[in-house]
């Protein structure tokens, strides 16, 4: 994995030292840059820091160029599929190559085809391709969005990198939030692609390229690939393109590990991978998950790995969160490392996990984050599937969970999501802790809820003929599957180190998307195609317990910090320039009285501060 940036400026030359330091941690084994003039005269920049994965010799280094160094080439990521495009090319082009890796084929294979053949690229990538000659420049981004891209068009220069802080290092580029999207924040805790938080900074939206005219200092984004079209690929195989892709996620010239949680998803990934990859586990304080009224799945983890007969490393994870301090200074450290407006204080269990694999020389880690999206796995797409059923429920189960702790704090979003007429918003009650009535009164005014209504209703255009159940997953591609690919990236890139998502791919999701929802979904059932592969080798009893997640336990953060430290913490940073803080203390007050549970919505808000403090004024310019 690596990282990179670049420019083209019609009024000067920059330097790319200052933005390449700034990601060091997500290439730090080389670094190169490229700079110099169009025929038209623009300014032009790419640089590059790599992670080294796949041919590990220094011929492999970028920016790589053509022998008439026309063109150029700066490549974040993995071409899973390249020894199938490497064939194509030597057999259609008769090209012979030079190194082993990915990077030139992909070289080779825009050289040959541009953006013709785009779809057919198979991984996990952003990169920048540019020819001189016509003075264009490429973005592109994986179809799926697994590794981000920005880009920033002002005042005729255009500049883009792999992390935001790169752009900031570019004279006259300043973080400035975009309080037009605080209410979508509120409302889901992260802000749908191609947005960030910022103005004038975007991501190429996933599946799509970039393309920059450098005369016109114009762009024009282009789908190649959207993941709703025919399936070129039986759902029938799809167990045989599941083994398939793990084994492809597993090559790489450095030590390959494995990010077990004991879940569905990665013991899918256990049973098809070799001993050569090193299976981690994580084992926090039991005490601190049954404040939270949740449990830890560690248990469930090593007993896996006995029955499956496969060693299974137990890393004890403690954050150091011993005081109040060091609680708010990790909310800080999540605001600025995830960078965009996206709140997942998992993050920091993410980082410390990198940090972990990283320090036992595992520089590839795979894990089975976003199959719960592709293939259906979360509890909110049973409510989707069985709204009615819910609905005539709901007087019970207000009545019988409303005071159970690992409920309590959810009810409000089960009881806005059967009452809200406007699917897009329903839905968002699942996944956010804030309802459009709450977001409405923070904010004093409803054009921000309005906004987003129009937003992901746009969004949903494109599958208006599908069940509910797939407009939910289709919604999820774009928002929460996009949030955590973000966390991932950012996080184990501060470990230096590549995390891989072997559930997550086009193949799989072309063949997924034509499953009818009774194959993904049924009854107390969920992810389907995954279980039925785990079925031959473990007891029911494990495949269907009730999975505990990836949640630290926030509720004693919150217990320990106090109202009357929240009430000051708040008073003394920038929420109050954003929100109406008279809502604010009132939910610190029903929360201290254990009148109700606003742990979420607490935190929720404690991060926006933060983000607030690191990106308002003169905090946003240091």
């Amino acid at each position: 994995m690596c990282g990179i940036v670049g420019y083209i400026s019609d009024k000067k030359a920059h330097s790319l030292a200052p933005a390449l330091a700034s990601i060091h941690h997500r290439g730090p084994d080389a670094q190169g840059s490229q700079t110099g003039e169009l025929g038209s005269g623009q300014h032009f920049g790419l640089g590059h820091t790599r992670l080294s994965i796949i041919d590990l010799d220094p011929r492999s280094n970028q920016p790589f160029l053509s022998e008439d160094q026309r063109y150029s080439l700066v490549f974040n990521g993995e071409l899973y599929n390249f020894q199938e495009l490497r064939s194509i090319l030597e057999k259609e082009r008769g090209i012979a190559f030079q190194t082993t890796g990915d990077t030139e084929v992909l070289f080779q294979w825009l050289m040959a085809y541009g953006t013709d053949r785009l779809a057919e690229l198979d991984g996990m990538f952003a990169f920048a391709f540019m020819d001189k000659k016509k003075e264009k420049l490429l973005l592109v981004r994986d179809p799926l969005g697994i590794k981000p891209v920005y880009w920033s068009l002002k005042h005729g220069e255009f500049i883009f990198a792999s992390e935001i802080k790169a752009l900031w290092t570019f004279e006259g580029s300043a973080p400035e939030p975009d309080r037009s999207l605080f209410a979508e924040y509120l409302l889901n805790g992260f802000i749908y692609e191609p947005e960030t938080g910022f103005k004038g900074v975007q991501k190429v939206f996933p599946g799509s390229w970039l393309e920059l005219d450098t005369a016109q200092m114009k762009v024009q984004t282009t789908s190649y690939w959207k993941g709703t079209e025919h399936a070129q690929n039986s759902a029938q195989d799809l167990s045989k393109l599941v083994e398939q892709s793990i084994d492809e996620h597993t090559v790489a010239d450095v030590p390959v590990g494995l990010f077990f949680s004991g879940g569905i998803d990665s013991t899918v990934i256990l049973t098809a991978v070799n001993d050569q990859v090193k299976s981690m586990t994580v084992q926090s304080e039991e005490s601190e998950y049954k404040e939270s009224g949740m449990s830890s799945d560690h248990e469930y983890a090593m007993r896996i790995g006995q029955i499956l007969d496969r060693p299974i490393e137990s890393i004890p994870l403690s954050e150091d969160i011993d005081s109040d301090e060091a609680f708010l200074q990790a909310i800080e450290t999540t605001a600025r490392e995830n960078e965009e407006l996206i709140y997942d204080f998992t993050y920091m269990s993410s980082k410390l996990l990198s940090l972990k694999a990283r320090e036992r020389n595992r520089i590839v880690v795979l894990s089975g984050m976003g199959a719960d999206e592709l293939f259906g796995g979360y509890p909110r797409y049973q409510l989707v599937r069985y709204k009615k059923f819910f609905q005539l429920l709901a007087p019970l189960i207000n009545l019988s969970l409303g005071r159970v702790p690992w409920f309590s704090k959810k009810i409000g979003r089960f009881n806005t999501f059967l009452k809200e007429r406007d699917f897009g918003l329903a839905y968002t009650s699942l996944v956010g802790v804030f309802s459009p009535d709450e977001v409405r009164a923070l904010l004093g005014e409803g054009s921000g809820v309005e906004r987003f209504r129009k937003k992901i209703g746009k969004l949903l255009e494109h599958v208006r003929g599908e069940s509910r159940f797939k407009q939910a997953m289709y919604l999820d591609r774009f928002g929460f599957l996009s949030h955590n690919f973000l966390v991932a990236d950012k996080s184990s890139m501060q470990a230096s180190i590549e995390m891989r998502v072997p559930l997550v791919t086009k193949k799989l999701a072309e063949a997924v998307w034509q499953l009818p929802d009774k194959r993904l979904i049924q009854g107390k059932k969920r992810k389907l195609p995954l279980v039925r592969i785990l079925e031959p080798h473990l007891p029911d009893s494990i495949i269907h317990r009730k999975k505990a997640g990836f949640n630290p336990p926030l509720d004693g953060y919150i217990r320990k910090l106090g109202a009357e430290k929240l009430n000051a913490h708040f008073s003394e940073g920038k929420l109050g320039t954003a929100v109406d803080m008279r809502w604010v203390h009132q939910w610190i007050e029903e929360h201290f009285s254990e009148k109700k549970n606003h742990t979420y919505r607490l935190v929720q808000l404690l991060h926006l501060n933060a983000w607030l403090g690191l990106n308002s004024g003169e905090a946003g310019k240091s």
